[in-house]
């Protein structure tokens, strides 16, 4: 699925780490409510169709991961905000039982999803 990264993006590194910092502020904060104790194993840039940012989240034994990629109404995504197209999934899973990780962390993905379209739009 996954790896390769892009030649040389430097605003998509710094997109990420923007990200990154952002997040754990508003995990820090309690602007963003985490009742499940999520926090961040890292951000990356990696190629996947175009040049993608990554968000990776840890609680427990699971994980969390988010794409965020340039919008594309041609492409699948779960919410598009006005600059990224954002997907979801993880990496505890295997592709087969993808199905129910909605099921699995559906308060999770839909508030941290929200949050990312916000993001995605402030200036």
């Amino acid at each position: 699925m996954h790896d390769t990264p892009p030649a040389d993006d430097a605003p998509k590194h710094a997109l990420a780490h923007r990200l990154r910092l952002d997040f754990e502020a508003a995990l820090g904060a309690g602007t963003l409510e985490n009742p499940e104790g999520w926090r961040v194993l890292d951000t990356r840039v990696f190629q996947r169709w175009v040049p993608v940012v990554e968000l990776r989240l840890h609680t427990d034994d699971r994980t969390l991961c988010f794409i965020l990629a340039p919008s594309d109404p041609e492409r699948p995504a779960f919410k598009r905000g006005p600059q990224h197209d954002i997907v979801y999934y993880s990496d505890d899973l295997a592709v087969a039982e993808h199905s129910g990780l909605y099921a699995r962390d559906k308060p999770s993905i839909e508030r941290f999803a929200r949050w990312l379209v916000a993001w995605d739009a402030a200036p």
